[in-house]
């Protein structure tokens, strides 16, 4: 059960990975359209959305092992 619960867990990380590049290239995307700082801004908005998921994934997955550790 530990393990699925790991497998799980990268499986989130992969996804998290996956949206924060997307993200990013979508913004490169339109570098030409917007202005540098409105870009910077967006950026940092993008990285601060997966730190925060990142920070909550963890946390899930540390209760869930202490759960099943038990």
């Amino acid at each position: 059960m530990f393990k699925l619960a790991q497998k799980a867990a990268e499986s989130a990380r992969v996804s998290l990975r996956r949206a924060r590049k997307e993200g990013m290239d979508a913004i490169k995307r339109a570098a030409d359209v917007i202005p540098e700082d409105e870009r910077k801004r967006a950026e940092k908005k993008v990285e601060e959305a997966v730190a925060a998921a990142k920070k909550q994934l963890d946390a899930i997955c540390e209760a869930k092992e202490k759960e099943l550790k038990g």
